[in-house]
């Protein structure tokens, strides 16, 4: 995210809590459990994990506290993670009130705009999370061609990115969604959020197996304990045949 307000970090009962914008919750973590994510929005950026991808590299466009860094930690904990994070203060937090990145890790933390690192990307990822936003809104540039392109060239040929969309209004939306089926033609999908207005897109470098997917949904909730058989439903509901991926 980009924060252009107050920001505030709360603790209470073992949960540590990163607010921007006055309230909205952009990152939470258990200090006691950091292998989960009381966020279910949090939890849906992984939904790609029930393709049965495994990723080696992961970026964090946006840092907020790193709560999905030490979520890989602990699961993926050979996997290599960079966040990226424009805000120093935001970094800051994460260090002192997160624990992130941890120490003795193969997790980083880099202050940069996330365009400009994208624009000359020094290594390609596995996964690419952007959970970002500007005054209650997605970020106009996130779906600007430009800026997707340089998204795409950022992956590995078996790589994914997820994007956190905030569907504001349906209009929106709409244009949002063909701005990355446009960048990522017949590789994307939707996810809703049936706790807010957010709606997660992954948008796949080369389109995924989607073979026994239930069974793999119920394989990825076994093995990380989230929810991806519910995940899986609403796919299902979300995406109609010839929609994307599906």
């Amino acid at each position: 995210m980009t924060p252009e307000q107050p920001i505030s970090v709360e603790q209470q009962d073992g949960l540590v809590t990163l607010h921007f914008n006055n309230g909205l919750i952009q990152s939470q973590i258990n200090r006691l459990h950091p292998e989960k994510l009381p966020l279910i929005a949090n939890r849906m950026m992984l939904v790609h994990l029930l393709f049965g991808l495994e990723p080696q590299s992961v970026l964090l466009a946006g840092s907020g506290g790193g709560s999905i860094g030490l979520w890989f930690n602990h699961h993926l904990p050979a996997t290599q993670g960079l966040a990226v994070e424009k805000s120093a203060e935001v970094i800051s937090l994460a260090q002192q009130h997160f624990g992130f990145p941890p120490a003795n890790s193969h997790w980083r933390i880099q202050q940069a705009d996330i365009r400009d690192f994208l624009a000359s990307a020094p290594q390609r990822f596995d996964f690419i999370l952007f959970d970002l936003e500007e005054r209650g809104d997605t970020p106009r540039w996130l779906t600007n061609s430009a800026f997707l392109d340089d998204c795409q060239n950022a992956l590995t040929e078996q790589g994914v990115a997820s994007f956190n969309i905030v569907a504001n209004s349906s209009e929106q939306f709409v244009r949002d969604l063909w701005a990355f089926r446009q960048a990522f033609p017949n590789k994307t999908c939707c996810l809703g959020n049936p706790e807010s207005a957010n709606i997660i897109i992954s948008a796949f470098k080369q389109s995924p197996s989607i073979e026994n997917l239930s069974e793999k949904a119920q394989a990825a909730k076994k093995r990380y304990n989230i929810e991806f058989d519910l995940f899986y439903e609403q796919l299902m509901k979300d995406n109609p045949p010839q929609s994307g991926i599906f």
